[in-house]
């Protein structure tokens, strides 16, 4: 008997096992992620955010959007399901079918800057049967995008292996689809205003009782260096929830270190589809930093129990149309109640989110995450310093062989000492590094740090920065101690750099010659354990913008009529010249006397090179001239430090040589000799010459051409052409002297 309730108990516990076990699968299976969501990251961000999962920066993330399908007979608290929709039509555009628009704003419109934006478009269009991607000739995957007062531009659907992002289902997931695409250099390119969207591939009529939708969604990205420095993570992928069920699912989030002491400000946003005003039961939850219990969300336009309710909370935007309920799309943004930190605490690192249903069907596309962000903040404050009588600054003038002072300023703004403390200064591949020094500060001094210049890549063993431009100045200072003024200077570092006189350098480049400035501050802070890496800072912010400004200092190198007439080789149209003579007896440019005219460590090739290290078409020898006259070989060198995609051009033309006209007057002889001399040139040499003219009653005279086989008599400055070698000789001094160099003097 005993036995027997023992194998009950087990028997029960098996059963619980078992049913807990279901509603976990069951659970997964009604939550259905289909594109795991991961941050999205662009190639189109400006440096040093390119290709970034999270953006720290001093500034902040806004959405917008709206609606491009409503109610037949619009009610605030209508459902879009089992209800007749139409298009919204806004932008007077007899082209469109549907459109709506939004206004892009930001705080400070004059301190901004646009690092990303991402374009988000979603809807459903059919009931039954296998989807298709085109719905009444319009696209799934193509949305017409534009800011107001510009013509219409078609977006089209990032892709993945050929594949639009981010999900178009066939059978499932009710038919609803989402779209995304990478808007980043449009909207920098046309900054704040009204945004219009058109012709999303949506359809009118009943829906059924899921309804029709379909609206289109804005993620942009900013600095502002007036506002606190944040980590923003843009997360996307496609969570299916479907209704009447019970289903969740979790997204974790990490990546991000909250501020170090204080409230720590989180904000969240977040674009869906097909939430109902007037269907209950969808939740989205936050897991508390205790890591207890979880903490149901809402906004100012929804509840706790109704997330997801075609509503659009971003702030005070206008849109048009203006629409409480907007019939299955739903964007938000919102400050977290993070009270006490309660939610996100001092230096937390990562957190989860939960959402799921009971009843109301929808999908999740685009989640953003932004946490008041701690970052160890360095100023190096790089300018310009007296030198040789004259200071540089940013946007000013330098010359061919101009050396000037450069400066950098130390200070630790941050809440830490920093250890590990490294500065790196890239030198432009058209300058030459020549000194530094250090001024010693309240901590920085010559005794506690060091000062290295790297060569360039590619350079030669044993090269020093006299001889070889480009190259990195490193400065290490080690440890950066915090005080209690972070105004104070810390150290400073002089260093000074000369302009190049190379005519290849800066007039065959097929890249900027100006310089661009700037290096990186590296370092660990000794609290957080957070990585530094900062840009130098050029200026200062006006009283509207205030903070540093961080940035390239840029100067143009001027070069004039003097200075290009003075090459040589002559540089013509950006390309150095070589010229052989017409009557050569290689066909082969001896490649000493090329190299020689540029910087050690030069590669050579035959066709445009990709970077410093490519092997294909690469010049290792002699070069090939032209085997005809008047035709060029075009060849290409990259000094050691240049940026992949920038090379030199230089060429080697086969030609007859000619100078400038000879002047002279007549002497009198016997011959009509006339001496003729070059004012500027001795080659050919100046010969006096003539010849005896006999006449005819035509007044004409033949010259007759032999070939001997040897010359009995030479005469001094007289030029042949020995067939014996195929070279052009001229006799000088008592012997025959051949033009053996293949280039005109």
């Amino acid at each position: 008997m005993n036995r027997s309730i023992f194998y009950n108990k087990a028997y029960n516990e098996v059963l619980k096992l078992l049913f807990f076990c279901f509603l976990m699968t069951f659970s997964t299976f009604f939550a259905q992620v289909e594109v795991g969501f991961q941050p999205r990251k662009s190639n189109k961000a400006p440096i040093p955010y390119t290709n970034v999962s999270n953006y720290y920066l001093q500034g902040d993330f806004t959405m917008i959007g709206n609606t491009n399908l409503t109610l037949a007979n619009y009610d605030s608290s209508t459902n879009n399901s089992n209800n007749a929709m139409v298009f919204v039509d806004v932008d007077n555009d007899n082209s469109t079918v549907n459109s709506s628009s939004a206004d892009l704003t930001f705080p400070n419109p004059a301190c901004t800057e646009i690092i990303y934006a991402g374009l988000y478009w979603s809807g459903r269009s059919e009931t039954q049967g296998n989807a298709s991607m085109s719905i009444n000739g319009r696209n799934k995957n193509q949305i017409k995008f534009k800011k107001d007062g510009s013509g219409y531009t078609t977006i089209t659907a990032n892709t993945i292996s050929s594949n639009p992002e981010i999900r178009y289902p066939g059978t499932s997931n009710g038919y609803m689809f989402a779209a995304y695409a990478d808007v980043t250099d449009y909207i920098i390119n046309h900054g704040a205003g009204t945004y219009f969207a058109a012709d999303l591939a949506l359809v009118t009529g009943n829906g059924g009782d899921t309804g029709y939708y379909g609206g289109w969604g804005l993620v942009v990205v900013y600095k502002d260096t007036s506002l606190p420095w944040r980590n923003i993570t843009v997360f996307d992928g496609y969570a299916y929830v479907p209704g009447s069920t019970t289903a969740s699912y979790e997204l974790p989030v990490s990546g991000f270190t909250a501020v170090q002491n204080g409230n720590v400000r989180t904000t969240i946003g977040m674009m869906a589809g097909e939430g109902d005003v007037g269907i209950s039961g969808d939740y989205f939850q936050i897991r508390n930093s205790a890591n207890t219990s979880w903490v149901s969300l809402n906004h100012s336009s929804n509840t706790t129990t109704n997330f997801f309710n075609s509503s659009i909370n971003v702030g005070n935007f206008p849109k048009n149309p203006n629409l409480a309920n907007n019939t299955g799309l739903d964007i938000a943004k919102f400050d977290l109640p993070n009270t006490n930190n309660t939610l996100i605490e001092n230096n937390q690192t990562s957190t989860r989110f939960k959402y799921g249903t009971t009843q109301d069907t929808y999908i999740i596309y685009s989640i953003v995450f932004a946490v008041d962000a701690y970052v160890p903040v360095v100023e190096g404050y790089n300018h310009g310093y007296s030198f040789n009588g004259s200071t540089v600054t940013n946007g000013g003038n330098i010359v061919p062989g101009q050396e000037y002072g450069m400066q950098l300023d130390m200070y630790n703004k941050g809440t830490e000492t920093i250890n590990n403390t490294k500065i790196s200064i890239p030198i432009p591949y058209n300058h030459y590094y020549t000194g530094y020094s250090i001024v010693s500060g309240l901590d920085i001094t010559a005794s506690n740090s060091s000062v290295t210049w790297i060569p360039p890549v590619g350079a030669p063993l044993g090269a020093n920065s006299t001889t070889t431009p480009g190259g990195t100045l490193e400065w290490n200072i080690g440890s950066l101690p915090l005080h209690t003024n972070i105004n104070d200077l810390l150290g400073s570092l002089q260093y000074r750099l000369k302009v190049s006189n190379d005519c290849s350098l800066l007039l065959t480049s097929s890249c900027n010659i100006n310089p661009q400035i700037n290096g990186k501050i590296t370092g660990i802070g000794s609290v957080s354990q957070q990585n530094l890496n900062s840009e130098f800072t050029n200026g200062y912010g006006s009283q509207a913008c205030p903070g540093p400004i961080f940035g390239d200092l840029n100067f143009n190198i001027i070069l004039d009529q003097a200075f290009i007439d003075s090459c040589k080789p002559k540089v013509e149209n950006n390309v150095t010249h070589y010229i052989v003579t017409g009557y050569i007896s290689s066909n082969m440019y001896p490649r000493s006397d090329i190299v020689s005219d540029f910087p050690e460590g030069t590669k050579f090739f035959s066709s445009i090179p990709s970077s410093y290290n490519q092997t294909t078409n690469l010049i290792t020898g002699d070069f090939p001239v032209p085997l005809s006259n008047n035709s060029v070989n075009t060849y290409y060198a990259v000094v050691p430090g240049m940026p992949d995609g920038c090379y030199l051009v230089l060429d080697i033309s086969r030609t007859i040589c000619y100078d400038t006209s000879a002047l002279g007057i007549g002497e009198a002889t016997q011959v009509g000799i006339t001496s003729l001399t070059r004012n500027t040139s001795t080659w050919p040499m100046s010969r006096k010459s003539g010849f005896i003219a006999l006449e005819s009653n035509s007044k004409g005279f033949v010259i007759t051409r032999t070939t001997p086989s040897s010359i009995a008599v030479p005469q001094e400055g007289m030029m042949i052409f020995d067939t014996s070698d195929n070279s052009l000789k001229i006799y000088s001094d008592g012997s025959w002297k051949k033009f053996d160099k293949p280039t005109c003097p």
